[in-house]
């Protein structure tokens, strides 16, 4: 067997223990690379939709618009701790197949002209779990977006249920499908009660949210 100089085998010791540093260095930053927060914007158009659900004692019927913008702030592997999220439609663009209907509906209930936007306000998301909820691609999560609506001049909390799920859409990017679910009381929001002949519209409408949000 060889016999290698002390000093020799002395600098090979301290070069194997000097190159850890810089595999640990690396492994720490592809954690923090996962960790990052992340901004997902809502385009209006194609692929949006929010719908609410108006019935009387013998019909009912729903409005439907493709035009809410807005941006969700999260850690997609803590997506509870701290997001920010705004929403907001144009609620003259709702359309229920009745252009007389959807006039009044404008001019005399939702008052668009003075009233031209409702705005919800994430303040938490709540999702129940047995650990730290993550937003792993493909897995929805399911919880409650707890925040305020600005509608007609009045701002309320309001709680939707919601489902959300990451995926990657048909050009690899990062996206997030959003489904929330809550009503509206037209009281609540100082909303004249629409009435059609002798037919009075009932106070609850049911509000689907179901829209995509795509990372910058």
């Amino acid at each position: 067997m060889r016999n290698y100089p002390l000093a020799f085998m002395l600098c090979l010791l301290l070069l194997g223990v000097s190159a850890f540093p810089v595999v640990t260095a690396r492994a720490q930053g592809q954690t923090s690379d996962t960790d990052k927060t992340v901004t997902y914007r809502i385009i209006p158009g194609k692929g949006q939709k929010v719908r609410f659900e108006a019935r009387t004692d013998i019909e009912s019927y729903a409005g439907q618009t493709d035009q809410i913008s807005g941006e969700i702030t999260c850690r997609p592997r803590r997506p509870a701790d701290n997001p920010a999220a705004r929403f907001e439609v144009r609620p003259a663009t709702f359309a229920t197949g009745n252009t007389s209907r959807d006039s009044k509906m404008r001019r005399d209930h939702l008052l668009t002209d003075l009233f031209p936007s409702a705005l919800f306000t994430l303040t938490k998301i709540d999702i129940p779990s047995s650990g730290a909820p993550s937003l792993d691609f493909d897995k929805p999560l399911s919880g409650s977006l707890h925040g305020t609506l600005a509608l007609h001049g009045v701002t309320r909390e309001v709680v939707p249920m919601v489902t959300i799920t990451r995926r990657r859409d048909n050009s690899g990017r990062d996206t997030i499908h959003i489904v929330a679910r809550f009503t509206i009381r037209l009281r609540d929001f100082a909303i004249p009660t629409p009435r059609f002949l002798f037919l009075s519209v009932k106070q609850d409408h049911p509000v689907t949210v179901d829209i995509v949000a795509v990372a910058d």
